[in-house]
Formats: structure tokens, sequence, C-alpha cells
């Protein structure tokens, strides 16, 4: 069994590459500036985690598990309706990136590098599949007039909306004079504005079908 200094020391070491690899991503990331902000010697860092790349493979693997284990447990609950899933999911996720901006940037230039890290490792698709969610999406799109084939186009315009202020946080800064601050505020009303365009867009359907 390990001891409680040996896992202090893991967890610090896990805690500096994490914030290292988002910040600078697997390529710029170096083990040595891990181990500085860790404030340990590099021959520690070496002697837990043998590797940058296992070290990496530890911190992204972890990451994507933590938004997809909110994500499929709100997809899986049979209790909610499917409005209800998507203001929940937008208001998890939203919460979970104000706190830490910088994981949209890093997820997708990571998974583009290696997308068998979501395919494979994370077996993405079976923790997404849902008999409960299926039957319900399909329930849904039904008694609104939705095509089958659109539900990704209504996912990715769902969690477009929700990601993309991340991702062009500096241009929102310079272009619209969004600072901190205001950003901040500009994502919490996003909590509300979001579940009403998702509405917008299935009532779109009832109105003329596409």
């Amino acid at each position: 069994m390990q001891s409680s200094e040996t896992l202090s020391t893991q967890e610090k070491i896990k805690a500096a590459a994490r914030e290292v690899f988002i910040k600078k991503g697997y390529v710029a990331a170096k083990t040595r500036h891990i181990a500085d902000v860790a404030g340990i010697n590099l021959a520690l860092l070496n002697y837990y985690f043998r590797s940058k790349e296992k070290l990496f493979h530890i911190i992204i693997m972890e990451t994507l598990a933590e938004l997809f284990d909110t994500f499929e447990a709100i997809i899986k609950n049979p209790e909610t309706s499917i409005p209800d899933k998507v203001r929940l999911m937008v208001t998890a996720y939203l919460d979970t990136l104000v706190v830490q901006p910088d994981i949209p940037l890093f997820i997708i230039n990571e998974v583009n590098r290696n997308p068998k890290l979501v395919i494979q490792d994370l077996k993405i698709n079976e923790r997404i599949q849902s008999e409960h969610f299926i039957q319900q999406w399909s329930v849904f799109a039904a008694k609104n007039g939705i095509p089958t084939q659109h539900f990704i186009h209504i996912l990715v315009n769902t969690v477009s909306m929700t990601v993309f202020p991340f991702l062009a946080k500096p241009v929102l800064s310079e272009v619209f004079g969004i600072k901190d601050r205001d950003f901040v505020d500009f994502v919490i009303q996003r909590k509300q504005f979001i579940p009403t365009w998702f509405d917008v867009i299935v009532q779109s359907y009832k109105q003329k079908p596409l």
C-alpha cells in the first residue's frame, strides 16, 4: 500500500503536469518544467511516471473522463426530459469551463493530434450509448418532426454554443471589450440562452421542417 507521502507526491506531479500540458500542449511541454512547477527534482518525476508520454496519457484521459462522466450521467438519467438534459449539460459544462477555460483548446488540439484517445482509449461509443436515451430521443424527435439524421447537427450546434466562447475568448476581449469579469457574466447568461436557443431550433422543425 502506498504511503500518504507517495500519494501526495504523485498528486503534486499530476497537478503540475495538468497545468503545464493544458497551457503548452504535449509537444511544447517539458518534464523539467513540470518538475519545477511540482517543486520536485526531475529524477523523482521520472521515478513515478517514467516518461512524458505516460504522464500526458494519464492527464488527458483524466481530463476527458471528467467531462464525459458528466455527460454520461446526464444523458442516462431516466428521470429527465430532453430539454432538461440540455439545460443540465450546458450548466455543468459552463460551470466547469469558467474555472478551467483553457480545457476546450487543449482537448481539441490533443484529440486532433491523436483521435484514438477518444475513440478507443476512452471507449466513448460505449460510454454515451444508452438504450433509454436513444429511445427517449427517438420519441422526442418524432413528436417534434425532427429527422433522425439531424440529431448530430443539433448536438454539434448545442456543444458549439457552449464551448466556442472559450475558444474565442481572446477575440471577444479585443473586438467587444469582454474582459475577464465581464466574460464570466457573459458565460453565466448563456446558461439561460443556450437552452432557449435549443427550444427555438426544435420549434423551427414544427413550423417548417428542414
